[in-house]
Order: C-alpha cells, then structure tokens, then sequence
C-alpha cells in the first residue's frame, strides 16, 4: 500500500478508534461505583481488613484499552466492564478458593444497595450496573480476591506474582496483571518517536494533528483516564483489534468462545516493532499470529510473557471451540486485511471496514472525512496530487479543486 493511502486509512482508523473510547460519563460512573467499592471492602472488620486490603484495577482499564461494546440497539448489548484486584495479604495455603469467594460475596450482600447487583462467577464476584434512563451506561464490575505468589516480606519489592481463587478447580492458579501491565505499556513505549512525529507532520487533514503531534512525546495521564492523543499506536491497535473482535463473533453467533481480550493483547504486544502505523501493527499481529497457529496447531497456547505458569489458554484445552473459532476468526481477520492492504479504491475498503468493525461507526467516521473536505473545497483549500490523493497541502505540481457553485461551469 502507498504510504500517502496507509496514511489515509490510518487517518480514518483513528477517528473510530476516538470514538471507541468511553464516554466522560461513562468513565465517571465506573470511577465511582470502584470507589465506593473499593471503600466498602476495606472497611470489613469481620474479613478484609485484618489482612490489609490493596484494591487496584487490572486488565483493559489497567492499560486503557478498554472500549464502548458492540451492540446494535434492538439487541441491547451495550455493557462495558471493569475488572479490579481485592489483594489481601495472606498464605494461599490458609484458605479455600471458595471460602475467600464466600466472604467477598457476603461482605458485598451486607450493602443495601450492592446485594441486588450480585453474580457469582468462578474466579470473582460480579456486580451488575444498570442505566434505566441510558442503556450505553450499562456496566458490571469483576472483583477478584488475590493473595501473594510468594510470602516473604519483600513482596511488593520483587515480583508482584499474585495467586487467584478458581472454584471450579478448588486451586489457587497463578496471575501476574501489574506486570504484565508494565509489559505492554513498555512495548508501546518502544514505538519509532521519530517517525511518530514525522508521520504527524506529514499528515494532510486538519483533524491529523488531533491524533499526531509532538504532544505524544509528552509525560501522559494516568491510564485508564489518557486523552486519545496521547494514546500510543500498538494500545490504538489492540482497541481497533478488540473491536474486529466483539464484530465478528457477535455476527457468527459465537460469543460463547470468543477469543478473550488478554489474548489478543499478548499477542500484538508480541508482535510489536516500533511501528507507527496502527493498520501495519495489526498485519504484523496477523502474520505472527498465522505463523504461531501453524507451528503449534490444536497445541497453541499463549502464557502471561512475564510469568509463564499464567496460562492465558488454560480452558482451551477442556474446550477446543475456542481454539476453532480461534482460527476461524483470525483467517477471516487476514483474508480482510489482505484485500484492504491491496485495494486501490477506497469505496471497497469501507464497505470492508463496516463488515469489520460496525456499519455506523465506519460511516460516522467516514462522514467526518467527508465533512471536512468539503468545508475545505469550501474555502478553496483542497488539492489533488499527481498519485491522486486529495488534501489541503499545497505542494509543487498540485492541482487545487475549484469550489462547487452548484450551478454548473
């Protein structure tokens, strides 16, 4: 692909992947139900607090990857989540898994308002939100119990290895979030700044600069609460990859095995290097991803990089739908890339895109490119290039496009 179209796709990319991300109101609803959450365990007497509780996001909102649900309105899937650690410091070998779960669960019913939003899962508690005035505020909240890997007293200096309590196997199974937090967010980090930046001045459109500037290369936010622009390319990929991902097993009716977001992460982070480009970060993912799949087959498995008895596959062995759909979805996932990466008229892509990640959503985006030129053909400040790629810079041998006066020549 032409790097003045690679450009151009990521451009558009980009303004879905904004329009992805949770809204204020959203982000204002879950901060505060964590809160209060978080107060209301720490304050338990009977259990929780003798064992100094340390209450922390993990996972998509850890890495602010976490993304608006696919829904089509008439089916009303529009629920987000927030998963978060209640890490108690005691010997795993002091409790059963379900005796830690059963306190989490009594402590919550012990709240008036909490008792009625309980769901018992079997590595956490759940708490269901509902928004009767606004069904896209509808979230749940996962909250699971954790307990040092190791009991020295150097704990929280040495490896943040956690233990988690799974009822069903009556175990404590290895997890490590912080770090494998830390591990993604260095991965972006490594991105080419230079280029980076290079590839924001080069930009034509206006809104470019919303996505692209120096201010990238800046200190940024907190997380889970980063302002688009600073969100680094491979944490914009994974969103747009998540994305693909909630589309397409909705629309083959496997929600019941679809490919978990921990997975897909590791994987792109894996695959990462240095690159830029949000849509050649996903082709990398795919080609590592392709190349993983035939060396391992119905063997494949994905483990925590920075803790390999975190086994990210564990359940896929009792339960190989997940490995077929799996390679299902990432062969369609290819196949599509595939034909964008080669397609020279831009009408085919978005009928693609929308296949790919949401008919609305693709043509909103879209209507803010067209909204633009126009306003830019507007004031006489568009311009077509020699390889036939519109925009407002006027470069040497460009032609500019006349306004339209609607009344013909």
């Amino acid at each position: 692909m032409q790097r003045e179209l690679l450009f151009e796709l990521d451009d558009l990319l980009n303004i879905i992947g904004e329009k992805l991300q949770l809204t204020t109101t959203q982000f204002n609803r879950v901060e505060t139900a964590y809160n209060n959450v978080a107060n209301w365990l720490e304050q338990d007497e009977a259990f929780f607090k003798k064992f100094k509780p340390s209450i922390f996001p993990h996972g998509s909102f850890l890495l602010g990857t976490t993304i608006k649900p696919y829904n089509k309105e008439k089916e009303g899937k529009n629920e987000f989540d927030l998963d978060f650690i209640n890490f108690l410091q005691f010997d795993y070998n002091s409790y059963l898994p379900k005796e830690v779960l059963d306190e989490l669960e009594k402590r919550l019913k012990e709240h008036g308002t909490y008792k009625e939003k309980i769901e018992r899962k079997n590595r956490c508690v759940r708490l269901n939100y509902e928004d009767e005035t606004n069904p896209n505020n509808k979230f749940h909240i996962d909250i699971q119990p954790a307990c040092p890997d190791n009991t020295n007293s150097n704990y929280w200096g040495e490896n943040l290895n956690l233990r988690v309590p799974d009822k069903e196997q009556q175990a404590w199974k290895y997890s490590s979030p912080v770090p494998f937090a830390s591990h993604v967010e260095n991965k972006a980090k490594q991105v080419d700044r230079t280029k980076l930046l290079e590839k924001a001045k080069q930009q034509d459109k206006k809104w470019a600069t919303k996505y692209y500037t120096d201010t990238i290369l800046a200190q940024a936010p907190l997380p889970q609460s980063v302002p688009y622009q600073y969100k680094l390319p491979l944490l914009r990929a994974i969103q747009l990859i998540k994305r693909h991902r909630d589309v397409y097993f909705y629309n083959h009716e496997l929600e019941n095995f679809k490919t978990s977001s921990i997975i897909l992460t590791t994987l792109t982070a894996n695959s990462y290097v240095n690159e830029v480009s949000e849509f050649e970060i996903i082709k990398d993912f795919l080609r590592y991803t392709l190349n993983k799949l035939s060396t391992e087959g119905m063997n494949f498995s994905i483990a925590n990089p920075l803790n390999n008895d975190e086994k990210f596959t564990d359940k896929w062995a009792e339960s190989p739908q997940y490995n077929e759909a799996f390679v299902m979805f990432i062969r369609n996932f290819s196949t599509k890339c595939y034909l964008i990466d080669n397609n020279t008229g831009t009408k085919s892509n978005f009928s693609l895109l929308k296949e790919m990640l949401g008919e609305d959503i693709v043509g909103q985006s879209h209507q803010v490119e067209v909204d633009y030129i126009q306003q830019q053909r507007k004031n006489a400040n568009l311009y077509v290039a020699a390889s036939g790629i519109i925009g407002t810079e006027n470069k040497a041998n460009n032609i500019i496009i006349p306004k339209n006066n609607f009344y013909g020549t």
